[in-house]
């Protein structure tokens, strides 16, 4: 009778093992998104346009079970911050954009949605966890150090974004010395030397369906930081002191 219970209880086992979510898929944002984190969980990371108006599809989820997913719901703990987000339909891994959000000051929202699988009795659950960060990239600057003197087309640097569609231009300041690829490389397109101008200045600005993002760009004539990680750092912090006192003066 013993072994005979085992073999039973041994079985529900195995069965409620498989009764789970198995995996997690998902679409959404401005580039393919890789799934991390092991069933039942799962998580991911996507950027979207500081410009989407409520209604807008943030993001969808779908999780696999080997009983069919009844429901997709928030974690009711810390799901949906801020309530900025909606799952239009029960049956939908959809996250739609319930509540306008203060992109100045709204860096990121991280969401939890839970799939519910269809098992009899105690149903089993997995959890998907959404960070959304909005602007197509984590850069706030880009500072350079070049050498002195550094001919025209030279290649500094690279803007980074994770808009693959987007078109790039410099605008402003010293936009005229510097062109920047579709790619996002920026060269020189004038000889930079500390003679003329020590520390230069522009913008550079990525348009996506319309709607543009802007970083400071900052670049420092000066041999010594080339040969010293430390001089390095310094100049840069002393080339956006600079770039700011500029800006301030009237």
């Amino acid at each position: 009778m013993d072994k005979l219970l085992g073999f039973v209880c041994a079985l529900l086992c195995a069965w409620n093992a498989e009764a789970t979510i198995t995996s997690w898929a998902a679409t959404g944002g401005t580039s393919a998104i890789t799934v991390a984190g092991t069933a039942p969980a799962g998580s991911a990371t996507i950027y979207l346009q500081t410009s989407l108006a409520v209604g807008a599809t943030l993001f969808t989820v779908t999780a696999t079970a080997s009983n069919a997913v009844a429901s997709y719901t928030f974690d009711t703990t810390d799901g949906n911050p801020g309530t900025h987000g909606a799952i239009a339909l029960a049956t939908s891994g959809a996250v739609t954009l319930a509540k306008a959000i203060d992109y100045p000051t709204v860096k990121q929202v991280v969401f939890k949605v839970v799939a519910t699988d269809t098992t009899a009795g105690t149903a089993l659950t997995g959890t998907f966890t959404m960070t959304v960060k909005f602007g197509p990239s984590t850069d706030s600057a880009y500072s350079f150090c070049v050498a002195d003197p550094t001919p025209s087309g030279t290649k500094i640097g690279t803007a980074t974004a994770s808009v693959t569609t987007g078109t790039w231009a410099v605008t402003g300041g010293d936009a005229a010395k510097f062109t920047v690829a579709a790619g996002g490389s920026i060269t020189t397109a004038a000889k930079l030397e500390s003679s003329g101008k020590v520390f230069y200045t522009a913008t550079l600005r990525l348009t996506d369906a319309s709607v543009d993002t802007d970083w400071p760009l900052h670049v420092l004539v000066d041999n010594s930081c080339l040969s010293s990680g430390v001089a390095h750092v310094i100049s840069g912090v002393a080339m956006i002191v600079m770039t700011v006192l500029a800006s301030t003066v009237v």
